[in-house]
Formats: C-alpha cells, structure tokens, sequence
C-alpha cells in the first residue's frame, strides 16, 4: 500500500454572524407588514359594520314615519267623523226634539226678546210661534211682522 503524503490546506474560516442579523431584519419588515395589513382589514370590517349600522336606524326610522303619517291620517278621518256628531248633537232640531218628547217640556206662547246695546221697553219684541210650532213671528216697533227661523 502507498502512503498517502500529508497535504496540507489553508484555510479560511468566515463568520456567519452578519447572516443571522440580514435573516433578523427581514423577518422584521415581515411581522410589521403583517399587523399592518391585518389592522387595515380590521379598520375596514369596524367601517363596514358602522355603515351597515346607521343605515339599518334609517330605514328603522323611515318605517316609524311612514306609520306615524298613517296614524295621522287616521286621526284626522277620526276627528273629522267626531266633529260632524257634534254638529248632529248641537243642532236646534235635535235638541227641541229631546225636550219635548223625553223631557216633556211645552214650546211658550210668547217670546220676549231684547237687543243688546239698549234696554228701553220699545226696543223690547214679542215674538209669537204659530199654532203648528214650525215658525216664530216677531212683531217689532212698527207692529208688522218679521219672520223668524
């Protein structure tokens, strides 16, 4: 066997620290770019819920409108149909009517009337309703008669 003949090398030993330090600042930018992007969507998912939010208190808010002109409308009809009962109930007609037959009231004979800036007995009238009851006459100063309804 042959003998191998000692060789020697040179050599070099590098460092390998500034690898480490270029494979730290790259991670770096990473995880920053990262939480950036990730605080964005999340910025924009609270914008988005926000938006969707003020429009459902709009249309919650046009609904209520919309019931309340009803409602409105509804009372007015309403109002309309208790003015006109009161009408009915203050008419002249129903109310003589009421007291004649329920209450058992008689019309008079005679009716005195007086005008209202005076109180001297000439501007005093008498008025007389014919037999049937349907009118009233007045007699004024003169003694002619003026129809009264």
């Amino acid at each position: 066997m042959l003998a191998r003949r000692k060789q020697e090398w040179d050599f070099q030993v590098e460092e390998q620290a500034p690898e480490i330090s270029v494979q730290a600042q790259e991670v770096r930018p990473t995880r920053q770019l990262r939480t950036r992007f990730f605080a964005l969507i999340l910025l924009l998912a609270v914008m988005a819920m926000i938006l969707t939010f003020q429009n459902s208190l709009i249309v919650k808010n046009g609904y209520e409108v919309v019931k309340l002109k009803s409602d409105v409308v509804k009372m007015e009809k309403e109002n309309e149909l208790l003015q006109l009962d009161i009408a009915k109930m203050k008419s002249p007609q129903r109310i003589q009517t009421i007291a004649t037959k329920d209450l058992g009231m008689v019309a008079p004979q005679t009716i005195y009337h007086a005008s209202g800036g005076t109180k001297k007995i000439s501007d005093v009238t008498v008025a007389q309703q014919q037999s049937n009851g349907s009118g009233a006459y007045a007699l004024n100063k003169n003694g002619t008669a003026n129809g009264m309804q």
